[in-house]
Formats: C-alpha cells, structure tokens, sequence
C-alpha cells in the first residue's frame, strides 16, 4: 500500500501522482488547489460547468468535464487516478428543473464515483462531510452515513473527515456573517443561534486531509476535526462586528424556526436559499468531540477562531488597540464573485431532473423493478395510459385514443446489469431530442433499495404547461409506485 502521495511525489517514486477531486469548484477544493505546491501530484478538478472554473485560486486544477450524475462520465474522468477526494453535497438545484431530495441525488453521485474508483484501482478516497446536528438522526446526518457507506461499498478504501463548520475566504459563512452584519444594525436572534458549534479554518481541514491521503492507519476510519474553540452563530456574528469595526445590536429571542430564519437570511444575502437551509442547519449545533485525535504523524493544531473568522472576513484580527483593516481585499472579492456566480447559474439548460427512491422487495433486483413499473403503469392509469414492450424491451408509452407515441424509451442492453436498468429517452409527443436524456432504476445500499432516475429529459411541452401538468403527473406516479411496491414488501414480510 502506498505511502503520503506527497512523500512518493518528492522523492520521485512511482513518477506523477493524480488526484482526482469531485467538487473541486466548491469552497474546501478551492482551498486545496495549492496545497500540492513543490510536488509531483497532479490535481485533476471535476466539474460539470468548466466555463465557470479556471484562473484565480483554481490555476492548481487540470479541469474535467463530469457530470456525476452520469456513470459513463465519471467513467473517464477517473482514468489513470492513483487517489480521489470528494467533496460534494447536493445543495443546488443540478438541472433547470429538480425534482427530488438532495439526499437522493447525493447517493447517485457517490454510487457513480465508487464504481468507477473500484474500477480504476483507486488507493484512497478522502471524503469530507459536514458533521451538522449532534443527533445521529439528523437528515444530514443520515445523508453522510449513506455517502461514507456508498463510496466504501465497491472496495475502495476510504477515510471521511467531518466539521460542525468550515470558515475561509469566499465561503458561505464568510459572505451570510459579513452581510448580516453590514446590512443590518439591529438583529433579532433566534435561539438556534445559540446552539454550540467549534468551526474549523480550511487551511488546517486541507493541511489534514493532504496529511491523511493515502496512509494506510486512516483508511477505514472517521475523524471528527474540533475547531480550537467552541461557540455559536450569535456569537460569530458579533465577532464578525467587532472585526468590522461596526457597532451592532442583537436581541435573543425565545423560538428558534430555522425554516423561516433560512428565508430571512437569504433575503439579505447573495446566497441561494437552499445554501442558506443547509447552513442553518449546521449553525443549529453540530458534532463536538472532546478532542480530535489523528494518527501519528499527522497533529491537530487549530487555529485561534478570530485567527479563523479574521480570515473568512478578509479582516486581521484587532490586537493592541490597532484599527481593523481589510487584507487582499481584492482576492477575497475575486472568490466570493466567482462562488455566487457558481451558486445562482445554476443550468442555463430547460432540462429535468427527477429522482425517488422506492423500496426493494426480497430476492428482487432493479430490472424486476423497471419491468414491474412498466406492467403497474397502465393499470394505474387506466384507461389513458397504454404501453407496448418489444422484444428487445423497448418501451412505447401512448395516449388513448392518439397514435403517435408519448415517449419512446430505448433499452440500453450493454450497460443494464441486474443492479441497473436504463432506458434512453429518444423522442415522442412529449420529449425532444436530447442525447443524454435517460431513465434508469439502480441498486442503492447494497441493494436495500432502488433509484427511480430521470436525467436531462428536455420536454416538448412549453416550460409554463410542463410543470403544472406533465412535470407533476410524475411525481404523483412515482409516489403511488413507491406505495405500491411498500406493499409488496409488507406481504414479503407477512
């Protein structure tokens, strides 16, 4: 097993050394894109918009067009890998339309990445996870565990670090603290921001995971990182004040409803309201371990929070009466442009996305699961709904009385297994062309459960007709499918 990919790249063994990061655009890969300086490692950033990357703090990146979503992709873009890191979190909307819970669309991306590092012999895979909620039932924190137990589940060995918060130039935390405070004389407080959480600075996440890449005695395991001092969001935002030079006022309040403080934040900060959802909830208290402990040689030296929120800010830290003053202001202003211009873009594409996990009854697989959809469908929606199946399991899906199909679904025998079926999506009344449009039922979990997926489907309908008609007849179908298939597993159970 090979040493630090660091060590092996300076001293000349095994030649150039890649690593492959997904989610390089983010705030934690910008941070990581220097952090090979002087060595022989080739950092090589995924990333579905290139035309969005590239100059500034990403020059460290050699880009790949990926789209996670898609297994073929991430295929390639993992060619010739020796380590990966993956950061992703599925916050934004990934398409025009989103249909579909980010823990869902998460699972998906992890399950594309792990096969295809199983399948390129990948050594290591470092995966930050935001460790949000002290309790283990959190949604967060069910989302990670299923992330760590995807990106392991095909062999790779892996290594998850976790953060109540991270704080850094152009992060989401720097830019909803400064905009708070600058915005807003007079705060009132809700009492999740005083819940207790011990953020930690990028520049020691990344130092660590640089760190930790590629030794064998962290394979396997989670580190919980504790920032050098705990506190809380009511309190960052009074440091981040103070480090400002403004006087504020804050007033507690007894309820907390982070729903509504969510849409509050966002309405006063440049941030996506899903961003700003995701953050609350990492403000309302996060993991805290007594201490965080790393194997040997690698330490755990924290920086001082102000040292920290200083730095998010681009302000130094106030010491001996001095004046606070902005520094490298410019880089900093570089960064949070380029990270909101990432944030509201978004896909300037008129495409779908829909994803919903279904159940997966005993000794069935995920083509027993497409088949059985495509004999429930008619039934459910009799008489409107007919669907014929060829001999090579294409799909046919039409409108009584009209004889012009609907949808036109291609079976893709090379790459469907048991574990996935997929159809591609070649035209009809309702689609337009599009040659990535798919459909595909997968084995998630190990097989617990399956993926009901639809990817770059473009429809034909005008956008407006689209999503009050067709885009919601989806949802309801796949809903009652799922409630179909719950029953079949409770008869399986009986």
């Amino acid at each position: 097993m090979s040493s630090n990919p660091t060590n092996d790249a300076s001293t000349g063994q095994g030649g150039d050394v890649k690593v492959v990061v997904a989610g390089a655009s983010g705030f934690i890969g910008r941070g990581l894109a220097g952090a090979f300086q002087d060595t022989a490692v080739e950092l090589v950033g995924l990333t579905r918009r290139p035309d969005l990357v590239g100059g500034g703090s990403e020059d460290g990146y050699r880009w790949r067009r990926c789209d996670l979503f898609s297994r073929t992709q991430t295929l390639h873009a993992l060619t010739g890998a020796r380590f990966g890191v993956y950061l992703v979190h599925s916050t934004l909307p990934s398409a025009h339309l989103t249909q579909g819970k980010p823990a869902d669309m998460d699972l998906i991306c992890a399950d594309n990445f792990a096969r295809a590092a199983a399948h390129h012999g990948l050594e290591h895979i470092i995966y930050v996870g935001i460790a949000a909620g002290g309790d283990e039932d959190d949604p967060q924190a069910q989302t990670r565990r299923e992330v760590e137990s995807t990106l392991a589940q095909y062999g790779t060995p892996i290594t998850t670090l976790r953060a109540s918060m991270v704080l850094g130039p152009g992060s989401v935390a720097s830019r909803i603290l400064k905009d708070l405070v600058e915005r807003l004389p007079v705060m009132a407080l809700p009492k999740w921001t005083e819940s207790k959480i011990a953020p930690v600075d990028r520049r020691d996440l990344v130092r660590v995971l640089v760190d930790l890449l590629g030794r064998p005695e962290a394979m396997g395991r989670a580190y919980d990182l504790r920032g050098a001092e705990v506190t809380s969001f009511a309190e960052l935002l009074e440091g981040s004040a103070r480090l400002l030079g403004l006087r504020r006022r804050f007033y507690g309040m007894p309820v907390s409803m982070p729903w509504l403080a969510a849409r509050w934040i966002s309405a006063f900060c440049d941030v996506h309201p899903a961003v700003v959802a995701e953050f609350v909830a990492q403000a309302m208290g996060g993991r805290l371990t007594h201490k965080t402990s790393l194997p040997d040689p690698v330490d755990w030296n924290p920086r001082p929070l102000e040292e920290s929120l200083g730095g998010a800010l681009g302000i130094k830290p106030v010491r001996n009466g001095e004046e606070a003053r902005e520094v490298d202001r410019r880089a900093t202003s570089l960064q949070v442009v380029r990270e909101t211009e990432l944030l509201r873009r978004g896909d300037d594409r008129r495409v779908v996305r829909s994803v919903q996990r279904l159940p997966l009854p005993d000794d069935h697989d995920a083509t027993w699961i497409a088949r059985e959809y495509a004999r429930w469908l008619p039934r459910f929606m009799r008489p409107f709904i007919n669907v014929e199946r060829d001999p090579e399991m294409n799909l046919r899906f039409y409108l009584r009385p009209i004889g012009r199909p609907m949808l036109v679904l291609e079976f893709d025998d090379d790459v469907s297994h048991s574990d996935r079926h997929l159809y591609w999506i070649r035209g009809g009344a309702l689609a337009r062309e599009h040659r990535w449009a798919r459909l595909e039922f997968r084995e998630v979990l190990a097989g617990d459960q399956v993926m009901a997926a639809i990817h770059d489907f473009e429809p034909r309908l005008p956008w407006f007709v689209y999503r009050m008609t067709q885009a919601q007849i989806h949802r309801l179908v796949m809903h009652r499918f799922g409630r179909y298939l719950e029953g079949l597993c409770q008869e399986d159970a009986s």
